[in-house]
């Protein structure tokens, strides 16, 4: 009552909003009572930089979907919201003990790109919808894990006409590319004469939605899969435990709006219980102890030229593998600005991204075994098809 504000449970519940005091502005309630959202999406400041110790608080909430809440409300205490500074930030379904304060402009007002400062929540959440929905680069859009659904269990033989259209001259070589990716580990681990069968762990970095692990678990006794989409290990983690009925189902786009479903069966039991999957960094990867030992394989596909800092990665591997560990690097190399600064692309003037990853690798401890192009496909729709070559290296952890 002393600070005038409706703050550690002081009262036990919300009060109304003229009960205190207005500040100097004529404000009510400006701390306590009610968070308070405010229009603001959640985004990184200048110079941000994820910290190791906590590195899944706020990146994984960039991405126009996560609004800032501040104020604190009656049932704040301390620092966890009874102060002036504290912001949290949550998508908008979260409600408990938060309202909203009404601001009617006296005047129109324009931000630097001339719009209108006063935007209508409800238009602003469809303008969300539509940019994450459309947006071919978000991991947590159902139409990237319907994609990678797809590419993962859609191009078997019992479904693939299914999500590659038959035609003549159709690239049957580039079909099931997690399959081939974790058989050409199979190759990388019997030149190097790495451990595998009884006893033996692997990891796949960048695991997706789990197609690679199922088939990585036919050699290894246990395997993990790290991936930095939380609805990706959603989805992997449903169908180790048996998906609907012992089913997969996802929609691939026929053409426009329109799509179908396509259903398959879940992976053998043997290879659903021998793996794991968790969310996690690539470039700032748990220890040992958290991933309880370190691995005999390790396959990371189409990943290196998706991470901010591929050298951080390049790092870790060391740390996390066991002597003579057999590493697969996938990668079509195809650098963007949108995930990689390009001051960290594995690029030099006089050598390209294979020679320069080859050299850091080297390193770091790892011999270069085997070189090879690996094909694949992802569809787009019915008619339309990525078809690309990425380049896989090979490596054997020297003891």
């Amino acid at each position: 009552e002393k600070a005038g504000a409706n703050l550690n449970l002081a009262y036990g519940s919300e009060t109304p909003v003229d009960f205190h005091k207005a500040n100097e502005n004529g404000f009510h309630d400006v701390i306590g009572n009610a968070w308070e959202w405010a229009e603001d999406d959640f985004n990184p400041l200048e110079g941000f930089e994820v910290h190791p110790y906590y590195d899944d608080f706020s990146s994984p909430c960039f991405g126009g979907e996560h609004t800032m809440l501040l104020g604190g409300s009656f049932m704040s205490c301390g620092d966890a919201g009874a102060n002036l500074h504290c912001r949290y930030h949550f998508r908008p379904h979260f409600l408990q003990h938060s309202g909203f304060r009404y601001v009617a402009p006296s005047k129109a007002e324009k931000n630097i790109k001339g719009e209108n400062i006063a935007v209508h929540i409800g238009e602003k959440a469809k303008l969300h919808q539509s940019l994450n929905t459309s947006s071919q680069f978000d991991y947590e859009s159902d139409l990237l894990l319907n994609q990678y659904l797809s590419l993962h269990y859609g191009q078997s033989p019992e479904v693939v006409n299914a999500t590659v259209r038959s035609h003549e001259g159709r690239p049957d070589h580039a079909l099931d590319f997690p399959r081939r990716s974790a058989e050409l580990l199979f190759e990388v681990a019997s030149i190097a004469g790495s451990k595998t069968g009884a006893g033996s762990r692997a990891l796949d970095i960048g695991c997706a939605v789990g197609g690679a692990s199922f088939t990585m678990a036919e050699k290894y006794a246990e395997v993990v899969g790290l991936e930095y989409s939380k609805a990706f290990v959603e989805k992997a983690n449903d169908i180790r435990n048996g998906g609907e009925n012992g089913l997969i189902k996802f929609q691939v786009p026929t053409e426009g709006t329109e799509s179908i479903q396509v259903v398959t069966s879940v992976p053998p039991q043997s290879a659903r219980d021998a793996t794991n999957f968790i969310v996690g960094d690539a470039c700032n990867m748990p220890s040992v102890d958290t991933f309880h030992g370190g691995f005999d394989g390790i396959l990371m596909a189409n990943l290196m030229c998706r991470l901010p800092n591929p050298q951080a990665c390049i790092d870790d591997l060391k740390r996390i593998s066991n002597p003579g560990c057999a590493v697969l690097i996938i990668s079509p190399y195809s650098w963007l600005s949108e995930f990689t600064d390009k001051e960290n692309w594995l690029q030099s003037p006089n050598q390209d991204s294979a020679t320069e990853l080859v050299e850091r690798m080297d390193s770091q401890g790892f011999q270069k075994i085997l070189s090879r192009d690996v094909p694949l496909i992802i569809r787009e729709h019915e008619r339309k098809y990525q078809y690309i070559v990425s380049h896989a290296l090979g490596f054997i952890k020297r003891n």
